[in-house]
């Protein structure tokens, strides 16, 4: 089999990019066949698909989709491709699925996400009518719809569409994220993190979607009433500057750790007592799921797919409510035993992600 896949960035920053390092893996176990796609393309992302025997085509970007669109057509003309797969956030993103559909070839499009990351509330009016005029043309143009939550199916696909949507959950390696307490007592000595210090957290970029700035009314509200606190963000993006600025606006430089982009996150949950994630939308955060396999109490949007819950402690809260976010973290002890939803943790295994996409996407 061989199947056409789109988009990658660099196997790094994006989420969907992760999720498709699984899918790499398991067509390379069963010796699928596997062309990517990119409008930004890299050496750095050209010799990892090579180093699996994979292809990656450069297409012009979906600003341009009438380009791409021709692009798309020339690649499928060429490839002798089985299927092509899509992973995109926006139905706006329609052009690929739509020149496949019109070559004959049966399209797979993937839903990860449950909103558009713009701040500016003109832009997203355009962009929400935009989106609204093309989610006809990427339903007709598609044939298998797939999602990482419910939530994100009903954004890319509309309620409709959503109801026969298979869901395929992220896999995370259940291994890797579980409590260590000799693991957190080394990292908060690295950190310079005495043991009593009450330590919040979260892993996301800075950005609109992820609402960074609501954490700093959470810290202020929080600081009031326990000052031997300290909060790690771990991430970087476009806000970020702008994000320090809100901090020091309110005094709280001194309480806030701007880790930036790192490859141990598995060992700085383990650090932290409450972790939060105050997202304006998402499709499902695969950390939220990492923080509570870590132990961690997780304090979320209610904005954010209650599929996120796989244990009784994670909470979902109203993000215009800094207050009632810091009365929770004052509340929770991170020793107390955690109960995990055995099914739903299933859900995030290798070995089922695995299983799902051999008989969805492959079979």
């Amino acid at each position: 089999m061989k199947v056409l896949v789109g988009y990658v960035v660099d196997f790094d920053v994006s989420g969907i990019d992760k999720y498709l390092i699984n899918v790499i893996e398991i067509a390379k176990e069963n010796g699928i066949s596997l062309d990517f796609l990119t409008s930004k393309p890299t050496k750095k992302t050209k010799d990892f698909l090579e180093s699996y025997g994979f292809n990656l085509f450069s297409v012009s970007s979906l600003k341009n989709p009438f380009k791409h669109y021709n692009d798309l057509k020339k690649i499928i003309r060429k490839g002798n491709y089985d299927r092509a797969y899509f992973n995109i956030s926006e139905p706006l993103n329609f052009c690929g699925v739509l020149a496949a559909k019109n070559n004959n070839l049966p399209t797979f499009t993937h839903s990860h996400s449950s909103g558009m990351d713009i701040k500016n509330p003109i832009k997203r009016f355009v962009r929400g009518v935009i989106n609204f005029l093309a989610r006809p043309i990427l339903c007709y143009s598609t044939n298998n719809f797939l999602a990482c939550s419910y939530t994100a199916a009903v954004w890319l696909f509309g309620k409709k569409n959503a109801k026969r949507t298979k869901i395929i959950f992220n896999s995370v390696d259940t291994s890797k994220f579980k409590p260590n307490l000799k693991m957190r007592t080394q990292k908060r000595e690295e950190l310079g993190i005495k043991e009593d210090t009450l330590v919040l957290g979260t892993v996301a970029s800075f950005s609109y979607q992820k609402n960074n700035f609501f954490l700093a009314d959470v810290l202020k509200e929080t600081i009031k009433e326990n000052k031997n606190v300290v909060l790690l963000l771990v991430g970087e993006g476009e806000t970020k500057e702008a994000v320090k600025t809100r901090f020091n606006e309110f005094g709280l430089g001194e309480h806030v750790r701007f880790l930036g982009k790192r490859t141990d996150v598995f060992e700085l949950m383990q650090t932290m007592d409450v972790f939060l994630l105050p997202s304006r939308f998402e499709g499902l955060p695969i950390v939220s799921v990492e923080a509570q396999l870590s132990g961690v109490p997780c304090l979320l949007s209610n904005k954010i797919d209650r599929l996120s819950a796989i244990s009784d402690c994670c909470e979902f809260l109203n993000i215009k409510e800094p207050k009632q976010w810091a009365n929770k973290i004052l509340l929770l002890n991170n020793k107390e035993e955690k109960k995990y939803n055995e099914k739903m943790l299933k859900n995030f295994s290798y070995e089922h992600n695995k299983e799902e996409i051999l008989k969805v996407l492959f079979g």
